[in-house]
């Protein structure tokens, strides 16, 4: 809509001042065409202007609700309490129950570890997370009790972590 007002403006302007009867009225023939253009400059400001509000108050409740995550990290021999945002690459994330996985990853030690995944797969029940050697073991036997044939993969654990779940 604002394009289409724009070429009016653009019409209405051409149109007046190039066939106005006499110069008088060729002098202010501008001005409907200008107050176009001024209506669709000032819808424009004020729209970009409450889209730049509402951006900035999203920013400050992100920052609030990330503000109070910490979690614990073994970097470089040493245990470090780091901002989500701050995990690294080789990083060792010690995740508790109950939290939010910050990174992807994989599961290095632990015993019962469960993820629940339904809000990035729809995967609706808690699935069961291993250390890659076991999973490769408890795979290899159910390969072997089913004739070689590849497990359902709810049958075998798996070591990946996904974020956010």
């Amino acid at each position: 809509m604002l394009k289409m007002l724009l070429v009016c403006a653009c019409i209405n302007i051409g149109f007046e001042v190039g066939f106005a009867p006499d110069d008088d009225h060729r002098k202010t023939a501008w001005i409907e065409g200008f107050a176009i253009f001024l209506a669709v400059f000032i819808v424009v400001f004020v729209g970009s202007y409450n889209d730049y509000k509402k951006e900035e108050q999203f920013f400050k409740l992100y920052n609030i609700d990330q503000g109070g995550k910490q979690v614990v990290c073994l970097r470089d021999g040493k245990e470090v309490i780091v901002h989500p945002g701050d995990v690294v690459v080789g990083d060792l994330v010690q995740i508790k129950a109950g939290m939010d996985i910050p990174v992807d990853g994989i599961v290095i030690s632990g015993t019962g570890v469960l993820s629940q995944e339904a809000a990035l797969t729809g995967e609706s029940d808690d699935l069961k997370k291993e250390p890659l050697d076991i999973c490769m073991s408890k795979k290899n036997e159910k390969m072997a009790d089913l004739g070689n044939k590849i497990p359902d993969p709810h049958d075998v654990p798996s070591p990946v972590l996904l974020s956010g779940t």
